[in-house]
């Protein structure tokens, strides 16, 4: 009995570790750093937990799996060298993807709903308009990820008795295959093209009405003599998928993503690699037949996939081992038996359990913004150069200079990442006859969740001047209005801001936007009857209008009352209303868009959640004894059960084939 409350000791000691690194790495409660504050939304009704979404998915290292490293010919009682060698074959996948996607992109479906679609949902839906697809559109898109590994796990032990009582080392290099998959119901086609002729699941054939001219684009002058600025429209993407590639342009947004592509072309990616190599150096202080008890030093070398540039060119591709941290910390090992038979039937108790840091290292993250909801890094973003003052007015400040960017690329950034604490531990109950064994166990890991701190710009990396540009025009139509007495009169438009303007488009900005709502600051609407002149005095005398196109995107001119959108420069000017005689401004106009930094890009968001991940296992082998080498051989079954609050913990299960010679 003194032995086995000498095992349980360690257990009792790591259980308490795992209990207070479980706590720190969850929510804060500072509102600058906290990853799932009181305003965060919930996963759906369907799903048991609620859940941050983060724009990374780092799931448990396969090198990290103490239940498959405990081995027979460790720790055997010797006054000489002695140890052995062996590898394991393991076959591992996820279940329940939509936990994965929830993860990553806060639900499994997303709804992609255009700007002026009746009744969409302004703090649900994704504004469709952001990714080139049709302000009238409406569709959806669901992703099921799934991840598989194949695993050869090489190990070594060594005993050191001989030399210093106790003393061993112990090595692990698991070779991976990992096959990552965004989705799993798409049929390939073709022997060797690795396409999907269905690439995803999607609802709903997406309208093709035409974003208006200067909703998305800086207007020319006409080019031919039949042709008006009215022309001049944009055609959308033809399907989600187009506009998820990250190949689609449209208007002024003609740069192709270089970060955060969908490539649904492809129905997997895999890759080849070492994960991590686990170096133990341990000390058994305790060392008898039927019992022992002992320390190591543990240290990972990382071999496994680097999260750079590359990395991060795509959504969700093969992760392979600890995201290259070194890591360093330090075991507890023992077993002891609980019950025998003439050492013919044996029942024990073994234990592992060690905790580690993983040191910080550089990565390439991809950052979500503040208080603008999940994939908000794929928002819609104004390009601003400084202004110079002129004869048209225009006054040194950030003015539009023609380009559209997806935020992807200003939101992917170098970054410092490091990890606080990583656990993983293990108890297995075993039952030994005739040189049969049966085995059951529980092991549980857990990981703090990533400190990230936000650097410098990535390769391919926006570096300019940058603002949200929700529903605002980036150009505008200008129309003539007369007199009271009479109407609006133009049938066609009359002026273009930006030719008017030294070529600039539309500066505004819309702070307020988020990726399902477009803000306020160009769609507050106002009701102008013909009869009524708009002038910037609302005088007699003939003025014009600027109008936004996105609601008025045909003629103004008309004999019945008609709804005026106005256009306006900056969210602290007034709407465009000009003199008739010239069509141009005439008073100075400063221009105050409110311009992004990487403040506002929110670190939590690209940072790996914090984990805890349950695993029940079983094992039936046999040792040949009577053998000077002996061998043996097992089998075994895993689950790994992520708690219902982790949603960026992955459900998987696991079956493995192991061998090896003790001596």
């Amino acid at each position: 009995m003194k032995h086995l409350v000498k095992s349980f000791l360690p257990l009792a000691l790591l259980s308490t570790a795992f209990a207070v690194s479980a706590c720190c790495g969850g929510s804060s409660t500072s509102s600058s750093s906290s990853c799932c504050s009181s305003g965060s939304s919930c996963c759906s009704s369907s799903s048991s937990c609620c859940c941050t979404p983060h724009t990374i998915f780092i799931p448990r290292s396969v090198g990290s799996n103490t239940a498959r490293e405990m081995l027979p010919y460790e720790h055997m009682y010797s006054d000489c060298f002695n140890g052995g060698f062996g590898a394991s074959l393991a076959y591992d996948q996820t279940f329940n993807g939509c936990r994965i996607a929830r993860c990553l992109f806060g639900n499994s479906t997303l709804n992609f709903v255009g700007s002026q679609v009746a009744g969409r949902d302004s703090t649900k839906d994704i504004l469709a308009d952001y990714f080139g697809i049709s302000q009238a559109a409406s569709g959806s898109i669901s992703f099921k990820p799934k991840i598989q590994n194949f695993v050869v796990d090489f190990n070594l032990y060594l005993g050191f008795d001989g030399c210093a009582k106790g003393l061993y080392f112990r090595a692990f290099a698991p070779l991976t295959w990992s096959q990552w998959k965004l989705q799993t119901d798409c049929g390939c086609c073709g022997s060797n093209s690795g396409c999907c002729s269905t690439s995803v699941t999607t609802t709903s054939t997406l309208d093709q009405t035409y974003f208006p001219a200067g909703y998305m684009n800086t207007l020319a002058a006409p080019i031919a003599q039949d042709e008006t600025a009215l022309t001049h429209t944009i055609k959308p993407a033809a399907s989600i998928q187009e506009a998820l590639g990250g190949d689609f342009t449209f208007g002024d947004m003609q740069h192709k993503w270089s970060y955060g592509r969908f490539n649904s072309d492809c129905c997997s990616r895999s890759k080849w690699a070492v994960a991590d190599v686990d170096l133990m150096l341990g000390w058994d202080f305790w060392n008898c037949e039927d019992y022992h008890m002992g320390i190591y030093l543990k240290g990972v070398c990382p071999t496994g996939t680097k999260i750079d540039s590359c990395y991060q060119h795509d959504v969700f591709k093969p992760l392979i081992g600890n995201s290259k941290h070194w890591e360093l910390g330090g075991g507890l090992s023992a077993h002891a038996e609980l019950w025998n038979c003439n050492d013919d039937q044996k029942l024990t108790l073994y234990f592992e359990g060690d905790l580690t840091h993983m040191f910080q290292n550089t990565q390439v993250r991809s950052f979500d913004f503040k208080s603008a909801g999940a994939m908000s890094r794929y928002m819609l973003l104004k390009e601003y150069q400084a202004g110079t003052t002129g004869a048209t007015g225009v006054t040194t400040g950030n003015v539009y200079n023609g380009h559209l960017f997806n935020a992807i690329d200003y939101a992917t950034r170098c970054a410092k990442v490091s990890v606080g604490i990583k656990g993983d531990a293990t108890l297995k109950l075993q039952y030994s006859s005739c040189g049969w064994n049966f085995g059951l166990g529980y092991n549980l890991y857990g990981s703090s969740k990533e400190k990230v701190c936000i650097g410098g710009a990535a390769a391919n990396t926006l570096t300019g001047t940058y603002a949200f540009k929700g529903c605002s025009a980036v150009d505008a139509l200008g129309y003539v209005t007369t007199t009271a007495a009479t109407s609006l009169l133009a049938t066609n438009p009359s002026a273009i801001y930006s030719q008017h303007n030294n070529t600039f488009g539309l500066s505004t900005s819309v702070s307020t936007a988020t990726i399902s709502n477009c803000g306020s600051c160009t769609l507050t609407s106002s009701t102008a009857d013909n009869s009524v002149a708009l002038s910037s005095a609302n005088a007699t005398t003939a003025a014009f209008i600027y109008v936004c196109p996105l609601v008025n995107s045909g003629n103004v001119g008309g004999s019945s009352a008609v709804t005026i959108i106005p256009a306006y420069e900056s969210s602290t000017t007034t709407p465009l209303i000009t003199g008739a005689s010239a069509g141009v401004l005439t008073t100075p106009r400063v221009y105050a868009p409110v311009t992004l930094t990487t403040a506002n890009l929110d670190k939590c968001s690209g940072a790996a959640a914090s984990q805890i991940v349950n695993k029940i296992f079983g094992t039936i082998g046999y040792e040949w004894k009577a053998c000077d080498w002996k061998p043996f051989m097992d089998i075994g079954a895993e689950v790994d059960l992520a708690t219902s609050k982790k949603c960026c913990s992955a459900n998987q299960w696991g079956v493995w084939l192991r061998g090896g010679l003790g001596f």
